[in-house]
């Protein structure tokens, strides 16, 4: 529980300014994994600093979800990556055409990971199509050769790509979607980072 020091509340610890952050961020529906990790070392400081405390804290976090949002911030991350995710569509498309064609499920997947990234909006996503398990583990390979592929255009951009194995999120306590009623059944996880930002790309897996 926050701990009041002339009329300043403040954490008691950084395990709790992590909770009450979190549930801050949840509240204003920001999500975290837009700040830094020593922008939020940092915030988890202010947090419990009894000279600062929670609400000045809140209102550095409200002032970076505005800032995020708006269309110069948004034409800010379109310039930073439009040039090279243009080269690396380009490289794919220079496959020949069986290649090409395999690797299509991961390049869309992708391509919904930069329009998030550009957009500013929420970082764990999912992929807009159903697969079946085997479609999923050739989209996991292709991932790995669209990692390289990346590298080749910039690895300072477009990095840390990982696809986990399926696993069914329900019956291991991980099927909750939000504040939705919706549940996660048996899905796949891929990752990737542009610039800074680290998307987790949930794949449903369709039965058959």
């Amino acid at each position: 529980m926050p701990k009041t020091t002339r009329k300043i509340e403040h954490a008691i610890d950084e395990d709790e300014a992590e909770r009450l952050l979190r549930e801050f961020c949840k509240e204003i529906d920001f999500d975290p994994g837009w700040i830094d990790a020593d922008a939020w070392s940092t915030s988890l400081r202010m947090a419990c600093d009894p000279t600062i405390g929670l609400k000045t804290t809140y209102d550095a976090i409200l002032a970076d979800k505005d800032e995020k949002a708006k269309d110069t911030a948004k034409e800010k991350r379109r310039r930073a990556i439009t040039t090279k995710l243009n080269a690396l569509v380009a490289k794919v498309r220079a496959l020949d055409g069986t290649s090409k064609a395999i690797i299509s499920d991961a390049l869309a997947a992708f391509l919904e990971a930069s329009a998030q990234y550009i957009d500013g909006a929420q970082t764990d996503m999912t992929y807009s199509t159903a697969v079946k398990a085997d479609r999923y583990a050739q989209m996991a390979a292709d991932w790995e050769r669209l990692a390289k592929l990346a590298a080749s255009v910039d690895s300072d951009l477009f990095f840390g790509f990982k696809a986990l194995e399926p696993e069914n999120k329900d019956e291991k306590g991980k099927g909750s979607v939000g504040a939705t009623l919706a549940r996660r059944k048996v899905q796949g996880n891929m990752f990737v980072s542009f610039v800074s930002v680290r998307f987790n790309i949930h794949v449903d897996i369709a039965k058959g």
